[in-house]
């Protein structure tokens, strides 16, 4: 008798359809890394003018890096190709002509029904639609169609940002389970709390390796064997409205760096390297508060290191204090749009 429910259970599952199948079978987790994306399509979609332009979005640099790295990793696949295993990815986007049958817009059809094909052919504005954990837990699904090329173009020249949007909204969370792995150093964020009356979440794997007493000034940094990731805070009175410029921000960044940062080369520190590639800057916020950011590449003065940068000053206007967070990477040979990603979640934990 103990043999009989299995037996009843294995049977159930087998009478059942393919998609009452796979709500019955437990999923995988999704796999593939932060800014991973298969995107299936046929190849007279993805070889169109509606292709190229979609991956041009996808595929734009990733601001300011020593090295260009676009914004995501994209795999093509057409619909024959889209087969069991690669049901588990992670982000999936299905870019379908609905005028064209194939593997692809099957896909698509199935996903938002006759009805739903009947009503993109009617209403251009319906023509993308999301759905989470199909073949796996933690899955993103990305259906984008319309009722022919020229439409389709039409559609991701709309919509290509949002679709970005909820892309890297989950990859938010994929960053954050890396950066996070070692658990927090509740010491750090102690000692940063009675130093700098914030509250930033510093990972495990980060250490205090300088602190400045005099200019209030701390260095916390990750070593591997094949990369560093750094921080820099430091506080400052809010006095004037000089204090929030492009020109300070950068100021800051080189005296700090002066300070804090070198190596074993006989005078070397950090600067920034305003010549080899343009400093971007946007006005932002954390936590609503007012913030100025800046992104550039770093070098040693008298040696032969460099890498990004991301620069925040956050305006505090309850204590009229401003945050000074910088986050660098020294990684040669790596990629290091990841590190950088890491750097920017970590910094906008900020709590005041």
């Amino acid at each position: 008798m103990k043999y009989i429910f299995p037996i009843l259970i294995i049977s159930l599952i087998f009478a059942c359809s393919p998609e009452q199948r796979d709500k019955l079978t437990p999923k995988p987790n999704a796999i593939g890394k932060a800014g991973q994306i298969l995107v299936v399509a046929e190849g007279e979609v993805w070889n169109s003018i509606a292709g190229e332009a979609f991956r041009e979005y996808l595929l734009e640099a990733y601001p300011v890096l020593p090295r260009p790295e676009p914004r995501f990793d994209v795999k093509h696949v057409e619909g024959t190709s889209f087969t069991t295993l690669r049901r588990e990815w992670r982000v999936i986007i299905f870019l379908g002509d609905l005028s064209q049958p194939s593997k692809t817009t099957k896909e698509i059809t199935r996903a938002i029904g006759e009805q739903g094909v009947e009503r993109a052919k009617l209403e251009f504005d319906y023509n993308t639609t999301y759905r989470e954990d199909i073949w796996a837990d933690g899955q993103l699904i990305i259906y984008m169609f319309a009722p022919n090329k020229a439409q389709l173009l039409e559609n991701i020249q709309n919509r290509a940002k949002s679709v970005i949007a909820k892309i890297e909204e989950a990859d938010f969370r994929k960053i954050r389970a890396n950066t996070y792995q070692s658990g927090i150093n509740r010491e750090a964020v102690k000692d940063i709390r009675d130093k700098f009356q914030i509250s930033l979440d510093i990972p495990g794997a980060y250490r205090p390796a300088v602190y400045d007493s005099l200019n209030n000034e701390m260095w916390l940094r990750r070593e591997t064997q094949t990369i560093s990731s750094n921080i820099l805070l430091k506080t400052m009175d809010y006095d004037n409205t000089t204090l929030l410029t492009e020109d300070n921000i950068i100021a800051i960044r080189d005296s700090v760096g002066k300070r804090m940062i070198t190596s074993r080369a006989e005078g070397s520190y950090m600067v920034t390297n305003k010549t080899d590639l343009p400093i971007e800057y946007q006005k932002t916020n954390i936590r609503d508060f007012y913030t100025l950011e800046a992104r550039g590449v770093w070098e040693l003065e008298n040696d032969f290191m460099g890498g990004p940068f991301l620069s925040y000053m956050v305006y505090n206007p309850n204590t009229e204090k401003v945050v000074y967070m910088d986050g660098f990477v020294h990684a040669p040979g790596e990629d290091k749009r990841s590190l950088m990603q890491q750097l920017e979640l970590i910094m906008r934990s900020l709590k005041f």
